[in-house]
């Protein structure tokens, strides 16, 4: 039951629970789905880059000392380097997330100060990320020009817009990393299990 808005009663909503390295995980499978046009994260596209993703769920998985069983990946952790050294080095993948996770290369907040809500709209070929701040008593104002930049930018493969709620522009960075296109953490753990 929403203490705020009763429109909100009924609905499903979806919460994660995600360990800081699948995080990294599943933001980099977004980014480089994002950028090859592929949806990766729906396990559509291309086989190597998939397989990629798998082996480094496993070796995540392997560094948290989680249980994992992905079908036709090794449970044997030697076997599982030796497979992603190999596709890593197939696909480029270290220089590839390395080209396309270097971030935002320019970011304009917009009345930023006391915001609520952001609304952030990513331009990935420039770079350029706009972030808008909306006040707790704008929402009205910041649905609607959400709706407008959501309209406008209707089947656009070089754009994205979101609209959250974060308490800082901290936290926003930490819930929406992929909107900064950071894969920092991930690249990290990729080039250790690949070195």
């Amino acid at each position: 039951m929403s203490d705020r808005k009763s429109t909100y009663n009924g609905h499903k909503i979806e919460i994660q629970f995600r360990t800081e390295l699948q995080h990294a995980w599943a933001t980099a499978v977004e980014i480089v789905g994002f950028f090859r046009r592929e949806l990766l994260k729906s396990s559509e596209g291309d086989p190597v880059w998939k397989h990629f993703f798998k082996l480094m769920a496993t070796e995540i998985a392997f560094a948290e000392k989680a249980a994992f069983g992905i079908p036709g990946i090794p449970a044997n952790r030697d076997k599982v380097r030796d497979q992603l050294c190999r596709c890593a080095a197939r696909l480029g993948a270290c220089d590839y997330l390395r080209l396309i996770g270097k971030g935002v290369e320019d970011v304009i907040e917009i009345n930023i100060p006391g915001a609520h809500y952001f609304l952030l709209e990513l331009h990935t070929s420039t770079r350029k990320l706009k972030i808008t701040g909306y006040r707790l008593n704008a929402t009205q104002k910041a649905t609607w020009e959400y709706a407008e930049i959501e309209r406008a930018i209707l089947g656009s493969e070089e754009r994205e817009a979101v609209l959250v709620s974060a308490k800082s522009m901290a936290d926003l960075k930490r819930a929406y990393v992929n909107y900064f296109l950071d894969m920092r953490r991930f690249i990290e753990v990729a080039e250790a299990a690949t070195a």
